[in-house]
This record gives C-alpha cells, sequence and structure tokens, in this order.
C-alpha cells in the first residue's frame, strides 16, 4: 500500500472572528452638534442609553438628576484636578474624552465620559463600575476616587468627630436622629454610626432639580422634596450662576429631615 504525503501550508491572518473590518458595527453618534465614533466619548453606550439613564421619564420628572458627564462645547468642566488617572482597584483605568481631538483616552485628564465610571470588560459589581460603590459601601471608594471625603461645611461622614459638640457621628434613635431614616427620603445609613457619599446622593435618578448636586429626594412632610433651580437635571452650580448669588439647591431642609428630628 503506498501513502501519498502532501506540504501542508499555514496561512496566518487576523482573526476577525466574523467582523467586518471595513465597518466593525460600532456605532456613529451625533451629540452636541458634534459626530463621535469608534466608542469615542462613550458613544458605544450611548447607542442604547442616553447620558441620563433614568429609571423615570421627562413627564413624571421626579429623578433625571445625574452624576455630570460632558456636555458639548457649551458645558465643558475645565478641571484638571478632579479626574482620576491612576489604576482602580478593579485593574482597571478611567476613560476621558479629550476636546480637542473628540476622542476617548485612558489615564489622561479629560472630560467625564460614561467610561470615566464604567468599564465594559474591567469591573466590579452588577453595575459595570470601575470599583464596587452603593449605598452600603463604607467609604465610597468610587466617590472619592475622585473626590476628597469632605470639603467645606461638608457633613460628617463614619470616623469624623463634630467640631461643634465633640462627639463622633451617631445614628442611633434619640430626639434629634431619626433611625431608620424617613421612608420615601430614599436615605440609608450604610451601617450603625455611618454615612457614606451614597446615604445623600445618588449617581443616577437623583433629584431632577437638584441637577449635578445629585442630591437623593429627601422628605419633609410640609415641604416634600428638596428643590432645586435645575431644569435638566445635569446642570451644575457654575451653570445657574457662578457668584453663587442664585443658589442651584433652593431648599435642601427636607434631605436633612430625613435623618435629623429638629433644624438647627
Amino acid at each position: 500500500m503506498r501513502y501519498l504525503s502532501f506540504p501542508l501550508a499555514l496561512l496566518c491572518l487576523p482573526a476577525w472572528a466574523g467582523i467586518n473590518r471595513q465597518l466593525p458595527g460600532l456605532p456613529t453618534v451625533t451629540m452636541f452638534g458634534q459626530v463621535f465614533d469608534n466608542n469615542n466619548f462613550s458613544v458605544i453606550c450611548m447607542d442604547c442609553h442616553d447620558r441620563n439613564p433614568s429609571l423615570h421619564t421627562p413627564s413624571d420628572n421626579t429623578g433625571l438628576g445625574t452624576h455630570f458627564v460632558y456636555g458639548g462645547a457649551a458645558k465643558r468642566t475645565g478641571n484638571t484636578g478632579w479626574e482620576k488617572i491612576t489604576v482602580w482597584t478593579s485593574g482597571g483605568f478611567s476613560r476621558y474624552g479629550n476636546f480637542s481631538t473628540l476622542k476617548s483616552v485612558t489615564g489622561v485628564v479629560g472630560e467625564m465620559i460614561c467610561e470615566s465610571c464604567h468599564n465594559m470588560v474591567t469591573n466590579t459589581g452588577d453595575k459595570k463600575l470601575l470599583a464596587s460603590d452603593n449605598v452600603t459601601t463604607d467609604p465610597s471608594a468610587l466617590c472619592e476616587g475622585c473626590h476628597g471625603e469632605t470639603a467645606s461645611s461638608h457633613h460628617l461622614m463614619t470616623g469624623d468627630v463634630s467640631t461643634i459638640y465633640g462627639r463622633p457621628l451617631q445614628t442611633a434613635d434619640d430626639a434629634f436622629v431619626r433611625n431608620p431614616p424617613l421612608t420615601g427620603s430614599n436615605v440609608a445609613y450604610p451601617a450603625a454610626n455611618a454615612l457614606n457619599c451614597q446615604s445623600c446622593h445618588k449617581p443616577h435618578d437623583a433629584q431632577t432639580a437638584t441637577g449635578a448636586r445629585i442630591l437623593r429626594r429627601g422628605y419633609s412632610a410640609t415641604g416634600g422634596a428638596v428643590r432645586g433651580a435645575s431644569a435638566t437635571g445635569l446642570d451644575r452650580q457654575t451653570d445657574i450662576d457662578n457668584t453663587g448669588a442664585s443658589r442651584l439647591v433652593t431648599e435642601f431642609e427636607p434631605l436633612c429631615n430625613a435623618c435629623h428630628k429638629v433644624s438647627f
């Protein structure tokens, strides 16, 4: 019996897995009068979501507030220090939009986009975040990756000591503190004697009129929900009044009343 042998030729080509490399299927989106493609400025997210993926609708106007993101040339942040450009605990980096090139960049200061906080590949948690963060996470890793824990006149948080009374934060129910917070306020304690960023803020579905302050609803028997001057839910204080004379948040007491029984 005779056997025939033939040379085996292997041809190495890029493995495109059925993707048309001339038109790979990535979306092209027009936003703010400009065209973005190839996932720049998170257009792959924006092809299905808008920049405020809210559970609510414009008609109910109860929870359209979301964290501020790039809003076109008319609403640039100009920040150079708040963006996190080092690696997150998940091993991923934030991506930011470069306004000059209209490209998304990794590890470089730029405009806030969806992928500044979210990642489809390197992420933790069911919301695809770059760091685990929710109402029970303390401290708030995602928020504090860019923002300081406290600022001037900021509320006490976990482990802080009051400069007025000289005592640490406590959430036990007493003559001044409500535990649990008022029903319907959306406010929550992450644990006993603890407050995190999301106790009072929420990155999406925050109270519409408080704009980019992203405040939770709060509750007051007489005052209703916390109120503000924003019409879109995406405004910052500087979009309303650069001097601060006209406040974005016009009534914050309902948020205080969610946890406090008296006001000073």
